[in-house]
């Protein structure tokens, strides 16, 4: 929804309207388990995606309207998956295809395994695997204001990547590490332009990086986690840092249950700097996105078994930070919420 009213900066300038879309979809799975060590998994996807946009405004330049008729984009889709895992080795095959009534037909998959010749380990595992990506209908056609930010001429993305990764279980499970080099290729990735105002493609691009996590139970009531991520994704053809790609990720997580109905929890992020891009004075510009620290905390009690009281406090130290440059994020937050369990209180 648009909804922008003249001010004493912008006595000229306003804006209302909206863009509204639909998206449906119909699936069926099914399964075969022809035993413990295999299973067999096939299914039909059918989605149908529909969106309008109707917008009136003014401008130092006069009046505008900016619209387009309901247009609809439907996808067809069948996938097959084989898991077959045993306590040596094991691998999951997949495969996908896509009949998109505008870009045509795509198919993608991935296979992926593990071989742990001990039981105390380690684990080492290996994947690759293909993906395609078609542009919405706001990435083809939308509008904002008076200007037309979707861009008939998009074409679907595509992706290949491959990893490598090693698990580790130490004092009977009690303590698990990991750790996962990746690399992904995309060709005709889907960005956001600042110099054209629109959606376009970038002809080749990178993401390489490695991530590792630990969690461990130092006793039955407490569980903590952490985990570290880098990722270099770049522009292939300019060698520049793809934009609102956070370099550094740390997170952890607390989960505490000091009596039996009862659990605390606190978790949070920290990201590294990044880049984002404006068009300022006729040109593009670079800024920085600083680090930013989110914190947030929580508590379950469950009152019953099919009742349960929950508590969330999310930026509870009221970190300020963009994600997208000139864009706020949430401030401190607080939520209370019931939940109600129907199949609990039926099995009683």
């Amino acid at each position: 929804v648009y909804d922008d009213d003249p001010d004493q900066a912008h006595p000229n300038n306003s804006m209302d309207g909206d863009y509204k879309s639909n998206l449906s979809k119909l699936s069926w799975q099914g399964e075969f388990t022809p035993d413990l060590a295999n299973r067999m998994v096939a299914g039909l996807e059918y989605q149908d995606e529909s969106g309008k946009s109707d917008i009136t405004g003014s401008s130092d330049f006069g009046p505008y309207q900016d619209e387009f008729d309901r247009k609809t984009l439907v996808t067809r889709s069948a996938f097959l998956l084989w898991d077959y895992h045993q306590q040596p080795y094991g691998f999951l095959a997949g495969g996908r295809a896509d009949d998109n009534e505008q870009f045509g037909n795509y198919t993608t998959g991935d296979f992926s395994g593990y071989l742990e010749p001990f039981k105390l380990g380690p684990k080492f595992r290996a994947g690759i695997g293909a993906g395609f990506k078609a542009p919405s209908l706001f990435q083809l056609y939308g509008t904002v204001g008076e200007f037309q930010v979707g861009n008939p001429e998009l074409v679907p993305e595509q992706s290949r990547s491959w990893e490598v990764g090693l698990d580790q279980q130490l004092f009977d499970g009690k303590l698990k590490l990991s750790a996962t080099y990746f690399e992904a290729r995309y060709s005709d990735l889907i960005v956001w332009d600042n110099l054209t105002y629109a959606y376009n493609n970038i002809a080749e691009a990178r993401a390489d990086g490695w991530e590792a996590a630990v969690l461990a139970q130092p006793i039955p009531s407490l569980d903590l986690n952490g985990s570290y991520t880098f990722v270099d994704a770049r522009d292939q053809e300019t060698g520049e840092k793809l934009i609102r790609r956070w370099g550094e990720k740390y997170g952890f997580g607390l989960a505490f249950r000091p009596a039996q109905k009862i659990e605390l929890n606190l978790w949070g992020i920290h990201r590294g700097e990044t880049e984002d891009q404006v068009f300022e004075m006729f040109a593009e510009k670079r800024v920085k996105l600083d680090p930013y620290t989110v914190v947030n905390a929580g508590a379950k009690w469950q009152a019953r078994d099919d009742l349960a009281l929950n508590f969330r406090a999310e930026n509870i130290f009221n970190e300020e930070y963009y994600e997208v440059y000139g864009y706020g994020t949430m401030p401190q937050t607080f939520y209370l919420g019931v939940s109600y369990n129907l199949e609990a209180k039926a099995g009683k």
